[in-house]
């Protein structure tokens, strides 16, 4: 019986009755009352907050078993689909991923040396002033002139800029794929994609009529790329800017790119969905249809742009991210390189993203560092 099955809720539902049942009854037949009521009191109270706690976890099927929610299980990675490169998709781009065997042998060598700097990025198209934490590696105070690709990552929600370093565990992550080989050195910036304090802005610029100021697109789309390439030596090709992220911003990454082609060369979705969602934690985004459909993915995906690389993950007992992730898969054009992992358990949570956010990057070097 696992956590998001309905099995449990009725049992945990039960169990929460009885200890009521049996509290009302011999509420006046305890022998120390005052600490067998506030004993009764705590059981009660813990019981209705697991009960709650699970009904969202039921709808959104986030934790499919204790080591789900403890982010302690291992969890076992499928391959799907692994679609053969398109030959020569990005030889029309700017392509600064020409990595040496000197620079490689330097990055290996040095990447436990790698630094993350918690920084607030201003944006000058926006005047927003809000936190990231950008990741430098190790070989970067090595080569005063050389330039490195530039993974751009949102959360989901509610999210920070500290969720990809402290909860995803980013520096180790990019610190072992580096030091092993598996892909060059990069930049790395964690962003803040909610401009609005307690709203998910689904990393668009909301209607001016609908939502006025919110301009989560322009910020991280104009804002963050100029700052990053003013400050620190980041590539200037498409093909040296990544978007990634999980959950909404698994879906930030999708839209971002497929509204920007000609800036971004792939997208990294972990238990995303591909089209947009209005609802209590957003509020209204779209005045029309029509700009509704303007940030879709799955629809944008069939507009002509130059070849993007996708990919996509998710944890198999987790319904409707399966569901959002086959749909995706089947509109994908065969001129976009596209690699689908899953994993057998993790559910809608960070288990699940750990595990598959090292082949991401790792398969995305691959297919971008020629």
């Amino acid at each position: 019986m696992t956590l998001d099955s309905w099995g449990f809720q009725v049992a945990l539902g039960a169990v929460l009755l009885a200890v009521l049942a049996l509290g009302i009854w011999r509420w006046h037949r305890f022998r120390w009352r005052r600490s067998e009521r506030f004993g009764v009191l705590v059981i009660v109270q813990l019981l209705v907050l697991l009960f709650g706690f699970n009904m969202v976890n039921i709808s959104g099927q986030y934790f499919g078993d204790w080591n789900d929610l403890a982010g302690s299980g291992s969890v076992a990675a499928t391959e799907r689909m692994d679609r053969t490169d398109p030959p020569n998709a990005f030889s029309g781009d700017d392509n600064d991923w020409r990595v040496t065997a000197v620079e490689r042998a330097v990055d290996r060598a040095r990447a436990a040396q790698s630094s993350l700097q918690v920084i607030t990025l201003p944006g000058a198209a926006t005047g927003y002033r809000l936190p990231a934490e950008v990741y430098l590696p190790g070989s970067y105070a090595v080569d005063s002139h050389r330039r490195y690709p530039v993974i751009e990552l949102q959360a989901g929600y509610p999210g920070s800029a500290r969720t990809w370093p402290n909860y995803l565990h980013l520096k180790s992550m990019l610190d072992t794929l580096i030091g092993n080989g598996s892909m060059p050195a990069v930049i790395a910036v964690s962003t803040t994609q909610n401009p609005r304090r307690g709203y998910d802005s689904e990393c668009v610029d909301a209607d001016p009529k609908q939502v006025p100021g919110s301009l989560a697109e322009t910020y991280l789309t104009v804002d963050v790329p100029a700052f990053i390439r003013a400050h620190y030596r980041a590539g200037a090709g498409r093909v040296d800017w990544i978007d990634g992220g999980f959950s909404t911003g698994g879906f930030c990454a999708a839209n971002l790119v497929l509204c920007h082609p000609r800036s971004y060369a792939g997208a990294v979705v972990l238990s995303g969905y591909f089209e947009p969602i209005v609802d209590h934690s957003t509020g209204p985004l779209y005045a029309t249809a029509a700009e509704r459909a303007a940030n879709n993915p799955s629809l944008l995906i069939r507009r002509k742009h130059p070849p993007t690389a996708f990919f996509l993950g998710a944890a198999q007992n987790n319904a409707d991210d399966m569901v959002a992730l086959s749909a995706m898969q089947t509109r994908v054009p065969s001129s976009d390189p596209l690699r689908i992992v899953t994993t057998e358990s993790g559910g809608h949570s960070g288990t699940t993203w750990r595990e598959l956010g090292p082949t991401a990057f790792s398969w995305m070097a691959a297919v971008l560092a020629r």
